[in-house]
């Protein structure tokens, strides 16, 4: 943490010594180069009435470890929503969060006014609840596998084809919270879409006839699709569940 190094007016002591500075307390020369610059970069003609109200903070970040810092901040506050949960994905969670804010930036267009800024540039609640409700925090995920295991299980499913499905399940895990990933979620609407078409009495074992037959359907209408066959599989399972 660097504490900011600039002229103070005499009563206001040193600057290195602060972790707050209004700007009534720099001495009047470095205060007109600030009020300069500012009046020349928003091409101002009068001088702006802001430095009562304008202030130097100095904050616990450090620019050089800022991703270490920000994860912890990051693990505070997910702790303080779901206080009884010890197991965040924090690498995840957030190379997420900061791929969204990533994705924002690079945002080129024009904007006319403030809602469009929030708009291109901003992350509504909504928005970040959203992504919240991606990272499977309470372990839904897992325990959802569990369950179609044992379907499998008693249906005596190939034993290699349980595994295969299991890893692309793991895979599937992650790339669900991949809130940016469209082409995943354009293909996983179109599964879902199949899905709603089957009969689920005409469709007694789980992955021979449901499974496999919305695997055919899906492959029928997408036959240019870059999912594995067992990510396909996977998300059937996932989309079935969730119906």
């Amino acid at each position: 943490m660097g504490y900011f190094e600039i002229s103070l007016q005499s009563h206001a002591g040193k600057s290195t010594a602060k972790k707050s500075i209004c700007f009534t307390d720099i001495e009047q020369k470095d205060l007109n180069k600030i009020i300069t610059t500012i009046k020349t970069e928003h091409a101002l003609q009068d001088e702006p009435d802001f430095i009562e109200i304008t202030f130097l903070e100095v904050t616990d970040l450090n620019i050089k470890d800022r991703e270490t810092y920000m994860k912890g901040k990051l693990h505070d506050f997910l702790e303080s929503m779901y206080p009884n949960h010890g197991r965040f994905r924090l690498s995840l969670i957030y190379n997420t969060i900061f791929g969204e804010i990533k994705r924002k930036n690079d945002y080129e267009w024009k904007v006319s006014d403030f809602d469009e800024v929030k708009k291109h540039k901003g992350i509504s609640r909504s928005e970040f609840q959203n992504m919240l409700n991606h990272f499977d925090i309470d372990d839904e995920f897992e325990q959802t596998w569990e369950e179609i295991s044992k379907r499998l299980n008693s249906e005596k499913v190939n034993f290699k084809v349980i595994m295969k499905l299991k890893a692309a399940w793991k895979e599937l895990e992650i790339t669900q919270m991949e809130v940016t990933n469209e082409y995943f979620q354009s293909q996983q609407l179109v599964i879902r879409e199949v899905l709603k078409e089957k009969d689920e009495q005409s469709a007694p074992l789980l992955y021979q006839d449901l499974v496999e037959s919305v695997y055919f359907d899906y492959k029928q209408r997408e036959p240019q699709s870059m999912l594995d066959e067992y990510i396909i599989k996977a998300t059937t399972l996932l989309e079935y569940c969730r119906l």
